[in-house]
């Protein structure tokens, strides 16, 4: 993220945030459907930015959100200027939402885009599928990294400040003991560790004593980008999935048409 010269920033440090992309839709019934709501309106969703469970506010870092929905919606360019970040809709079909995340002006940065393909019917494997008609909810997420690469000292002090956690989210670790939940690979080169389970020597000693703090950044930095690439590859697939759904229900309309036409056909041939 390029930063004005002007700017102070911690030489030789990044500050990785988790943050997760989702979206829910459920069925329309009377108890759900409002008079205004168009007749060919099936399900109603939402679609939302928040951290994943444990971490510290996303107000920290994040200023405000735009959701860019299909272009047939009134006002398809959401802007959501606080928490939760989230956009509430109808419709019948699903698409691809562009959200685009702005950041607080102390990370003199430039906004960062994202794609998220908005998910309304039941998906996965028949267990899961089954699952979600039972529940009557349909949930698609995925989870990214914003990486602050040198930040500037304001934003490192905000990310370091027990002030981060002061909007309710848990401060301690869901077992025993006091703290907060661990954040390891949030700040990454920060000069402490966050949440090791064993006492590492900063660096490796020699080959007989490989292991090190440094190491287990280095490791933790691995498998979470690796996750983040599983997660993406997921969600193209179920993209996939369901546009060719989509097209099917399209097809299979477009046959039932076609066929209900010959049929007028015979009819007015047989008069």
């Amino acid at each position: 993220m390029p930063a004005a010269s002007s700017v102070k920033r911690v030489k030789g440090t990044r500050i990785e945030r988790p943050f997760v992309i989702g979206s829910e839709s459920w069925p329309l019934d009377e108890t759900t459907r409002s008079k205004d709501i168009p007749e060919d309106h099936t399900k109603g969703w939402r679609v939302y930015v928040r951290v994943p469970d444990g971490q510290p506010t996303i107000t920290a870092w994040l200023k405000k959100v735009t959701f860019r929905i299909f272009h047939t919606y009134a006002n398809p360019v959401r802007v959501v200027e606080g928490p939760p970040y989230e956009i509430r809709e109808t419709g019948w079909g699903g698409f691809q939402v562009e959200v685009r995340l702005f950041f607080v002006p102390e990370a003199n940065a430039k906004p960062e885009s994202r794609s998220h393909f908005l998910q309304l019917e039941p998906f996965g494997d028949a267990e899961s599928q089954e699952k979600q008609k039972k529940e009557k909810m349909v949930r698609s997420e995925f989870m990214d990294i914003i990486e602050f690469n040198e930040p500037p000292e304001a934003l490192f002090e905000a990310l370091s400040s027990d002030k981060q956690w002061a909007d309710g989210h848990a401060k301690g670790s869901k077992g025993k003991g006091k703290g907060k939940a661990s954040t390891v690979g949030t700040i990454a080169g920060a000069g402490g560790q966050a949440g090791g389970t064993v006492e590492l020597p900063e660096q490796t000693k020699s080959e007989k004593e490989p292991y090190s703090k440094a190491m287990e950044k280095q490791i933790v930095g691995q498998l979470g980008k690796a996750q983040i690439e599983l997660l993406r590859k997921i969600e193209e697939v179920e993209h996939q999935r369901g546009a060719d759904a989509a097209r099917a229900r399209f097809l299979e309309g477009k046959l039932t048409e076609l066929r209900s036409g010959q049929e007028q056909q015979k009819q007015d041939e047989q008069v």
